[in-house]
């Protein structure tokens, strides 16, 4: 299979109207080359074995592996970004100081103001060529642009666990003759290995008919894609695993494992969550037996702040970025994670992530000043509003006793007899009754940004 470059994509489009309009192209700073694609296949080759292998090493291996990691770039860090310098020498930090888990928890947080403020000269390594590196933006669910730099490197190995993830995901290796397709509002890194296990990304704007015809000339092996895109495809009824598809993959939205196993039976293969950002790399993953695995060989996470229930602010840490190190970042999400490891069906001890329970500020505010996270709320709206009759909703709080649903209905219904349950549930949540409003529309309000947004919170005050 000649696949090399994203141009040449285009040749796969089948001549499909809406396919070409929508096939993304490449938007990096520094175009795809041959030599990327060389490499990366030859990285494939030697490393992929020993990435699998570490996978599933035992406890002891993987914290002292991963502890070497930390101090090394902690280290570095401290040595070569001014940022960094001046931040960690304000809490006493000296070289090497990284002895345990427990050293590098006591480290300050860093935000996404911190690495918008220091762009590039206090938070890009002195020792890289920022011309010879990966340049790009992420504005995230903030809506707030950050500029990030990678280093070749860095990369390959998030092109390279990202293979892992998904075969572990379907519970199996992928022939290397065939399609992996992206549906997103960005593509990889790489659009191929050197001509194998080629990489299809088409913007979620394009129409699901026509991405289900596509589905039906490409035969993908593998499908990643927004959640909300997966809805879309559920809704048309598609098997998907009579293209050849051996697996689904959901990011960028908060979903239920519930939600997950429904749409599973629908498709027809296994659907499982990923959990990433654009600053920290791949975070999480459910893998084939169901359990949502930190990516611990690609990524540290914590909780801190957390409440009486284990629920906290999930901060990451990039293992591989040395040109821009990401240490100890607030990512804005709120989840819960094991403090224990077991062995998985899956072969892995990774510690297990309890649930991303969405954004932050997305979260609803009781009168006592506790949150009530997304995710906690998104299993009561899909089993109530959703089976109501209607078609979208959009969950908004407009004070600690005040939430307004807007909704389109599915064609030819009426809102069912489940809204009053839904009052229920969400006040049971609140621990004290709740007003529930309700306001019809033709259609949602367009949001700024390119996720759903099933919950906002709307308290001016807050």
């Amino acid at each position: 299979m000649n696949v090399h470059y994203a141009e040449d994509l285009k040749r796969y489009s089948y001549e499909l109207p809406e396919i070409e309009k929508h096939t993304l192209t490449w938007a990096f700073r520094k175009p795809e080359q041959r030599s990327h694609q060389v490499r990366i296949q030859a990285l494939m080759n030697l490393l992929m074995p020993s990435i699998h292998d570490r996978y599933e090493w035992n406890e002891e291996k993987l914290d002292a592996w991963k502890l070497r990691q930390l101090q090394t770039l902690v280290d570095w860090a401290f040595e070569t970004c001014p940022f960094y310098q001046d931040l960690y020498r304000r809490a006493g930090y000296e070289t090497g100081a990284i002895r345990s888990y427990s050293d590098f928890a006591n480290l300050p947080t860093t935000t996404r103001d911190d690495l918008v403020r220091g762009f590039p000269n206090q938070v890009v390594s002195r020792e890289f060529d920022k011309d010879n590196c990966r340049w790009f933006f992420s504005s995230g669910s903030s809506g707030t642009p950050v500029q990030l730099v990678t280093p070749q490197e860095r990369t390959e190995w998030d092109t390279l666990h990202r293979l892992r993830m998904f075969e572990r995901m379907a519970g199996k290796r992928f022939p290397r003759d065939r399609w992996i397709y992206n549906v997103n509002h960005a593509h990889w890194w790489h659009t191929s290995f050197n001509g194998e296990l080629p990489v299809f990304s088409i913007s979620q704007q394009c129409s699901v008919e026509s991405v289900v015809e596509h589905l039906k000339k490409l035969r993908p092996v593998f499908i990643s894609t927004i959640t909300g895109f997966a809805q879309k495809l559920a809704d048309q009824g598609v098997n998907l695993s009579e293209f050849g598809v051996t697996g689904l993959s959901t990011n960028s939205e908060t979903s239920t494992p519930a939600w997950r196993k429904k749409i599973s039976g629908i498709l027809g293969v296994p659907v499982c969550d990923e959990y990433s950002s654009e600053e920290a790399g791949l975070m999480a993953h459910e893998c084939e037996h169901g359990t949502y695995h930190l990516m611990e060989d690609d990524t540290h996470l914590e909780t801190v702040r957390e409440d009486t229930s284990g629920l906290g602010e999930i901060v990451a840490t990039d293992l591989w970025n040395f040109a821009m190190p990401v240490i100890r970042y607030e990512q804005g999400d709120l989840g819960r994670i094991s403090t224990e490891r077991r062995r998985c069906g899956c072969g892995s001890i990774f510690r297990e992530l309890k649930g991303v329970e969405g954004r932050r500020d997305e979260a609803f505010i009781r009168e006592d000043g506790s949150r009530i996270a997304p995710g906690e709320m998104l299993e009561i709206s899909e089993s109530l509003l959703s089976m109501s009759g209607m078609h979208e909703y959009r969950v908004i709080q407009k004070s600690t006793r005040e939430i307004e649903v807007i909704f389109t209905l599915v064609e030819d219904s009426v809102v069912g007899p489940l809204l009053d349950q839904f009052c229920h549930r969400m006040s049971e949540r609140f621990g004290y009754p709740i007003t529930v409003r309700y306001e019809q529309m033709k259609t949602l309000p367009l949001l700024k940004r390119h996720k759903r947004k099933v919950f906002i919170q709307a308290i001016s005050n807050i």
